[in-house]
């Protein structure tokens, strides 16, 4: 009883000029990978590295207008306002690509920082121009970026796709402490337990949140800042101090299970107390202390009389400035009994004190065993590098140093230490003991002019050809679209934040994690193999580091439905954000994690959420119970879905090729859809008439039975019979799962004397109608007594001399 609309049979819209461009994105005119979406006064900056351009100037680019769907054609003109040079006249079909408009090099470099003007004008198909839309963009040089290895921006091994789904949301009404929006919202760490859950670090609240790993679920677990304050004469330094304060890190001994012992890395207030026993010395004048603290968890809750500070680290200051900026104590784990500490390594934004290779706890990793009863007991690994070295605390593992980000093990006991560079190289770092990564003589793989001045300064230098005794980086990127005059802000890499490894039976195994926090926030990754088969201490001319691979964000929803596709993680936290009633945020500030199943977690400073990668998960267990989700013919020769069928499905050999489009000349495939955790299929149909059997095929997604019924004399003896199909999944492993078996039919039709065939295709236009409900006849309507489907019966439908049908 409905009436439908044909949407494509409206005439176009009157008047049929009124058109608007929808969007305009820089495309690579080699690659045909998406730049950036443009407006104006966007910057685009040419990239050493080739995130932004992929070699700009080399490649060339295309320029790409989305616009109304009744546009006939667009016209561009680009125009470099300094030169005053112009690539025009394109005039094509949709997307109406100005295609390598840019290919010249000199186009971009004349000069080599310039404002471009993008003027696109729509017409419609009487000739008539719309408005034209002007675009004013700049392309910009960069700081000098030395570390000249490409970001990849394809990965040939494998997807560089991560795949996020908003896990949890930290509450933005929950104000414990009275501190504003921002701060309450700030993650700062995420661990796995031992349960289901993971256990999050809220850095201004003080308080440790438990997630359920699965659901999503929120609760408060601990609260360090009001039990520092009911146990010391000090409190949680979570405000004075911004912007490093607060609770910094957490990590379960190896042992809780048993013991109930964790330990949180955070920032106190000065002690009252005098002759406090601290790694390197007390600094009269210092604002804070950044302290380890063992906890005790014991029937059910934590202790917050168990406080015991096993290490005590003072935070300097200096003339010019109130915070010690890279001093707190970055990130702790637990391996192995042993406890790691990254520490920053004083500075802010200098060169100040040593550079993490002093006779104190700054810029280095410590590693104690916290094996005490007592305030401030632990031991010292008798394998510590730096035992009865004056030169360094016993406590050292490794030196050189600047803001060592993030520390954590693969399964096979390799630490990973991440450390943010001052001027334009950013490390990720395998740990060895002993060893000397040199700041601030070096920053990456390059010599570091400790010159104390600011930023952008002291980097790029050469290695000299008699270098030895440092270690550098497994991987590492360059700061691209570093700090600009003339109002450009930083836009892409400048701080890493270091991640952790993917070791889950999953497409993402075999990889580390890691990014770039403080903008729009691209998200890396490198190969654990390439990372350990790195050159790190070497002649210069040797080195070498692992690849880094730009991931591709795609991000879904609650329905799991793809809602966004980016390269800047920045773009999920604005998506979020704003349900939040938070502003557009300028930053991303990442945190990574992992979940009790090694799953890759993703947290925001800005929103308060923690995002799951849905493709870290590892494949289900038991991985051979699997499901055969749907079987469907395919003609073997077009690859046209012909039907999905079920038991007693009955199919029709067709002289017309509705069914089969001529099946017995053509053939068919048999594909099945099945559970992803599936390594292969094998398929067998049998003709029961016949009993002959088409079998054997074992292969890879989506698992065809290639060409099973190619031979006509399979289907014709007899003319029409029974088809038994078995289809089998099997696992990695080789176990295979129930067998699912149908049973179909295919018969002969009566004689049909038109021997034309129905066409499928149209080589002139399309063959698509595009139907929406216009009208819905009533169901409860009944003058006449008669039964439903008689009430709706339609029968005729022509148009008035009015904007009505009848």
């Amino acid at each position: 009883g409905n009436i439908y609309l044909v949407l494509n049979s409206i005439a176009a819209s009157s008047p049929s000029y009124n058109l608007t461009v929808e969007a305009v994105t820089l495309v690579n005119g080699d690659s045909g990978a998406s730049i950036e979406t443009i407006s104006n006064d966007t910057v685009l900056y040419k990239s050493t590295n080739g995130i932004h351009f992929d070699a700009l100037p080399e490649a060339g680019i295309d320029v790409v207008a989305t616009v109304e769907p009744d546009a006939a054609s667009v016209h561009f003109s680009l125009m470099n306002t300094e030169s005053g040079a112009v690539e025009s006249g394109i005039d094509s079909a949709a997307p109406w690509a100005l295609s390598d408009a840019v290919a010249d090099s000199a186009f971009l470099d004349s000069p080599a920082s310039a404002d471009y003007e993008l003027t696109i004008t729509s017409f419609a198909a009487d000739g008539v121009a719309g408005d034209p839309l002007t675009l004013v963009f700049a392309v910009v040089d960069e700081p000098f970026n030395p570390v000249t290895q490409p970001v990849a921006l394809t990965d040939e091994t494998g997807t560089n796709v991560l795949k996020l789904k908003l896990l949890a949301s930290m509450p933005t009404d929950d104000d414990p402490r009275g501190v504003f929006l921002s701060r309450r919202l700030r993650i700062n760490c995420i661990i796995p337990g031992f349960d289901d859950d993971v256990y999050v670090c809220m850095e201004s609240l003080g308080i440790i949140r438990r997630v359920d790993a699965t659901s999503g679920a929120i609760s408060d677990w601990f609260d360090v800042y009001a039990a520092i304050n009911a146990t010391t004469d000090r409190q949680l330094d979570n405000l004075a101090t911004f912007p490093h304060s607060g609770l910094r890190g957490m990590a379960f001994h190896d042992d809780f299970l048993t013991n109930g012992l964790f330990y949180t890395s955070h920032l106190e207030t000065r002690p009252s107390e005098t002759g406090l026993p601290y790694v390197g010395d007390d600094i009269a004048d210092a604002v804070a202390d950044s302290v380890i603290a063992e906890w005790r968890y014991d029937s059910g809750a934590v202790d917050a009389a168990s406080y015991r500070p096993l290490l005590r680290i003072a935070m300097p200051t200096f003339p010019e400035e109130d915070v010690a900026y890279e001093n707190a104590i970055k990130q702790i784990a637990m391996h192995d009994g042993d406890l790691y500490v990254s520490v920053g390594d004083g500075a802010i934004e200098t060169v100040d004190l040593l550079g993490g290779r002093g006779n104190n706890a700054l810029g280095k990793v410590l590693r104690i065993t916290p094996d005490g009863a007592t305030a401030y007991e632990y031991s010292i690994p008798a394998d510590n590098p730096f035992v009865d070295d004056d030169s360094y605390p016993d406590e050292a593992f490794a030196v050189g140093f600047r803001n060592p980000h993030t520390i954590c093990f693969t399964s096979a006991g390799e630490a990973i230490v991440s450390d943010i560079g001052r001027d334009n190289a950013e490390e990720v770092n395998m740990l060895v003991s002993g060893g000397d990564y040199g700041w601030n003589e070096r920053e990456g793989t390059f010599v570091h002019n400790a010159n104390g001045g600011g930023l952008l300064v002291g980097v790029g230098l050469e290695l000299p050809a008699n270098d030895t005794g440092f270690t550098y980086p497994v991987a590492q990127f360059g700061h691209e679209g570093g700090k600009q005059g003339a109002g450009y802000q930083v836009t892409l890499s400048q701080s890493v934040a270091g991640g952790f490894p993917v070791e889950t039976d999953s497409e993402l195994a075999g990889r580390y994690y890691y990014g770039d926090f403080p903008e729009k926030g691209p998200i890396y990754y490198s190969y654990l193999d390439d990372m350990r088969a790195a050159v790190t201490d070497s002649d210069p001319d040797t080195l070498t580091q692992a690849t880094t691979y730009l991931a591709r964000i795609e991000y879904y929803d609650a329905d799991d439905t793809l809602v966004l596709e980016t390269i800047h993680f920045r773009d999920v936290v604005n998506y979020e954000a704003a349900k939040k009633g938070l502003s557009e945020q300028t930053r991303n500030d990442m945190r990574f994690g992992l979940g009790p199943d090694g799953q890759l977690l993703i947290s925001s400073k800005r929103d308060g959420n923690i995002y799951l990668v849905l493709n870290s998960i590892a494949a289900s267990s038991p991985s051979y119970n699997l499901t055969v989700e749907a079987v469907t013919l395919v003609n073997g020769d077009s690859g046209a879905s012909i039907e999905t069928i079920s038991n007693d499905t009955v199919l029709y050999k067709s002289t017309n090729g509705i069914h089969f489009d001529a099946l017995p000349e053509a053939g068919i495939d048999v594909v099945a859809t099945v559970e992803p955790d599936a390594a292969s299929v094998h398929f067998s149909l049998m003709n029961t008439e016949s009993g002959a059997v088409e079998s054997g095929i074992d292969s890879a997604a989506p698992w065809a039975l290639s060409d099973a019924v190619a031979d006509s004399a399979f289907l014709d003896s007899p003319a029409s019979a029974d088809y038994e199909l078995t289809i089998t999944s099997f696992a990695a492993d080789g176990v295979a799962g129930d067998p699912l078996t149908l049973v179909f039919a295919v018969v002969d039709e009566p004689f049909n004397p038109v021997t034309q065939p129905v066409a499928l295709t149209d080589e002139t236009g399309t063959n698509v109608l595009k139907l929406k409900l216009l009208a819905s006849m009533p169901t409860d309507d009944d003058p006449r007594g008669v039964f439903l489907s008689r009430r709706l019966r339609i029968n005729c439908i022509i148009p008035g001399f009015d904007d009505d049908v009848y």
